[in-house]
């Protein structure tokens, strides 16, 4: 199972730099589709609701609402072929 922050820094590799509070909403998403279709979390980590959103506080804490893009960029070897489609859908 990959981590939240594979996952996130899978989003980031796939559509560029984006904000932080968007890549917790599309975290939030990711989770939540996994866990519909493939019957199972997608990443460990719980999910909390903040004022403006849902949030992983592990990935939280590493950069602020400014544009996240310092990702690998070979990330999606870590997290499985159906997270890979999940996650490109999302």
């Amino acid at each position: 199972m990959a981590s939240a922050e594979e996952i996130g820094a899978s989003l980031i590799s796939i559509l560029g730099p984006i904000s932080n509070r968007r890549l917790h909403v599309l975290l939030y998403y990711a989770q939540a589709s996994s866990l519909l279709y493939l019957k199972r979390p997608m990443f460990p980590e719980r999910i909390e609701a903040w004022e403006f959103g849902p949030v992983v506080p592990s990935v939280w804490h590493r950069g602020d609402d400014r544009a996240i893009d310092q990702e690998p960029k070979e990330v999606r070897a870590y997290i499985d072929q159906n997270d890979a489609i999940i996650v490109e859908s999302v």
